[in-house]
């Protein structure tokens, strides 16, 4: 072997070429293989670039935690009343906190009543995260049946109404603002 000796890149595809020609199949094979695997990889890329790359679209979006309490050796989003206020009352770490509470409402339209999932939230919830509703405002303490819906809420259900705030909807048979 003469390692002072030129080698062409002409010198290395032609061989490689014959043989994409001569085994069409195989050629075809390691296309396909190619084509998956950098879609693949492109996919993952993008995945793991929402989840752990880019940051949060909330104010501190990296100082954010969320707990759950365990009962009976299960998770439980529920927390008692006590641990909320106790937890209201705590020092650092937690420096503000808004409890969510998941569940689900009876959703009357005109055509038909469906149940949709809801977040029951205080005021606090969206001042820790640095978010406004995009249409109206956050509800005053003194506004018992005040509800703020999701954009696909709004997109799906009222057909993307810009008069809606100020409007009631009914939930659960009782009228929210």
């Amino acid at each position: 072997f003469d390692s002072t000796a030129r080698v062409s890149v002409r010198d290395l595809l032609h061989p490689a070429m014959r043989q994409f020609r001569d085994r069409p199949l195989y050629s075809l094979a390691s296309a396909g293989t190619l084509a998956l695997a950098v879609g693949v990889a492109c996919v993952s890329l993008t995945l793991v670039k929402l989840a752990f790359i880019d940051p949060l679209p909330y104010r501190a979006g990296h100082e954010l935690v969320f707990l759950l309490t365990m009962v009976d050796g299960s998770p439980s989003v529920a927390m008692s009343p006590h641990v909320l206020e106790d937890l209201r009352g705590s020092a650092p770490p937690l420096v503000q906190f808004a409890p969510i509470r998941p569940g689900g409402a009876a959703y009357a339209s005109t055509e038909a009543t469906e149940v949709v999932s809801i977040n029951s939230v205080d005021a606090d919830y969206f001042a820790l995260l640095g978010v406004s509703p995009s249409l109206g405002r956050i509800w005053t303490p003194q506004e018992r049946d005040a509800v703020v819906i999701s954009a696909a809420f709004w997109r799906e259900r009222l057909g993307q109404d810009p008069n809606v705030v100020g409007t009631a909807i009914v939930l659960d048979g009782r009228p929210r603002t």
